[in-house]
């Protein structure tokens, strides 16, 4: 009987044992270091001086060489950055009539970077508006996805395919979501077959990957706008649900918690919508989730430490006139600190990597547990058995 015992507990747990290592928040973000850092606002934003500065000096540069043409760029973003929206367009307009007097339109790459900058420039302007606004007029979101269709067909791999990601959202916005069903997976942008979260793999070879929007969506967040967004963590969310990548997937989820409970909801215009959109944790749960958050506490409260002392910085030199772009030694002297140590934990997770390998346990604990009683029962009977054989002897 111990022996069938035996058996059938290797049956019913066959992974415990090779899932004790280390399945960790380390672990998981070897080769996601940049995603941890997206989400708990560990990279570069500069201050509006930077940008004040820098279009400062593009327009006075303009002025006496309108054919360069990297520098409607330059002054486009900086209004952008300055939340100049109307001027960060209207640089834009400069820029196609600088193109259209070039033969063919200008070079390739400045024509997708034209229509990639202002696709993105109408895409911001229609976010940073109020709620209102943004149900009752959407043609900032019209205009931006026939851009950045035009940019991605001049140029599908720009930005390690951020703009792939980017036009998924603006599609997403358009066109609702069908939130009746209540499945999470079907309240976000992430336009990938759902099957990708179980078998990882895409259906063809030009099909995205998991992998490739965790990156795409990891450099939306760098690029600024999407740092304040709802909808862009819960999809990273998902694609790091699907990674099996679980701790990770938590930090995006904890930093959707941060955003709400400061007021921030999700863009969608449509009401239905937004109350679906909300922080949602998925089914399971995994060995140092308390550990996981701690760290994104800690991780939080130290990028706000280095941004004010990024800032500071920067604006002691911009005091004394020097800008990155015109001075090559502006920064020698910063010495950044080190975001905090992610948490180094030792036991494995089961929901997540194995579907259904909890359930597969507690079945095991509620079968071989009474079988487990009624062997030592057995063994008490038996040992009892023969004290009282040998007292009759």
């Amino acid at each position: 009987m111990s022996r069938l015992l035996g058996l059938f507990l290797l049956f019913i747990l066959p992974a415990q044992a090779c899932l004790w290592d280390r399945d960790t928040l380390q672990e998981e973000a070897k080769g996601k270091l940049d995603t941890v850092r997206a989400i708990t606002g560990w990279f570069d934003r500069y201050p509006s001086r930077y940008y004040e500065m820098r279009l400062e000096r593009v327009t006075a540069e303009l002025s006496s060489n309108p054919r360069s043409l990297n520098l409607y760029d330059d002054a486009g973003v900086a209004c952008s950055r300055l939340g100049r929206h109307d001027e960060a367009i209207a640089w834009m307009a400069k820029k196609k009539v600088a193109l259209d007097a070039l033969p063919d339109g200008g070079p390739a790459d400045d024509r997708y970077r034209y229509l990639s900058n202002l696709g993105t420039f109408h895409l911001i302007r229609w976010m940073t508006a109020g709620e209102s606004q943004r149900s009752e007029n959407i043609g900032d979101l019209e205009v931006s996805e026939t851009l950045i269709a035009q940019a991605l067909d001049l140029n599908p791999d720009a930005h390690f395919g951020r703009e792939q990601y980017q036009l998924m959202l603006i599609q997403w916005l358009l066109r609702g979501a069908d939130v009746s069903s209540g499945d999470p997976f079907r309240e976000s942008f992430l336009n990938l077959d759902i099957s990708l979260m179980s078998h990882g793999s895409p259906s063809t070879s030009k099909d995205p990957t998991l992998e490739d929007a965790r990156q795409g969506i990891t450099g939306l967040i760098q690029m600024g706008a999407a740092w304040e967004s709802i909808d862009v963590f819960r999809a990273l969310q998902i694609c790091l649900h699907g990674q099996q990548a679980s701790s990770v997937a938590h930090l995006a989820y904890m930093r959707q918690q941060e955003l709400a409970e400061s007021g921030a909801s999700s863009l969608h215009p449509d009401e239905e919508v937004r109350q679906a959109v909300r922080p949602y944790t998925f089914p399971g749960t995994f060995y140092g989730g308390k550990q996981v958050e701690r760290f994104y506490r800690d991780a939080r409260t130290a990028a706000a430490k280095r941004d004010q002392a990024w800032t500071a910085y920067q604006d002691d030199r911009f005091a004394q006139g020097m800008h990155p772009d015109t001075h090559p030694g502006f920064w020698k002297d910063w010495q950044g600190p080190e975001m905090p140590k992610m948490p180094n934990l030792t036991l494995g997770h089961f929901t997540n990597r194995y579907p259904g390998s909890s359930f597969a346990i507690i079945v095991g604990a509620l079968v071989s547990g009474p079988i487990a009683i009624y062997l030592f029962a057995r063994r008490v009977r038996r040992a009892r058995r023969r004290r009282f054989v040998s007292a009759a002897a």
